[in-house]
């Protein structure tokens, strides 16, 4: 049964979620961060927590959702060159997900990784593709 729960106590859980995930990955987990409402610190009472493990590539990329102290929880395991292809693509659905490459919150970051550098880069360059834009629009319309 989902309960109402503030940011704070979603930040803490995201930290546990992160540690367990880290237990398992060990040094194949290069990132981990928080997106969506949370990252936006806009959530409400009821919202659900997404987070997304940047993996190493040896990793296939998939999606864990799971109910925890009665929050709904979803965790997307995405291999970096997959994370920097997706952050760089604009097709019809960009609208949706380019929120999730743009504006996270980082709860770890491997040590001298810069992953998330390159994330946030790819991100801002799709945003320079205008025809990709027009087509995109174009394929919605």
């Amino acid at each position: 049964m989902i309960r109402r729960a503030s940011h704070e106590e979603r930040v803490r859980l995201a930290g546990e979620i992160c540690d367990e995930v880290k237990g398992v990955l060990r040094g194949d987990l290069r990132a981990f961060v928080i997106f969506a409402s949370i990252a936006k610190d806009v959530d409400g009472p009821y919202s659900d927590l997404e987070m997304m493990a940047i993996t190493t590539d040896s990793y296939e990329e998939y999606c864990s959702e799971f109910m925890r102290d009665g929050i709904r929880c979803e965790v997307d395991f995405v291999p970096y060159k997959s994370a920097i292809k997706q952050a760089g693509t604009v097709d019809s659905f960009w609208s949706v997900r380019a929120d999730q490459w743009h504006r996270f919150v980082p709860v770890y970051l491997k040590e001298g990784d810069d992953c998330l550098v390159n994330i946030k880069q790819a991100a801002k360059e799709a945003l320079l593709k205008d025809g990709d834009f027009r087509h995109a629009l174009l394929d919605l319309m």
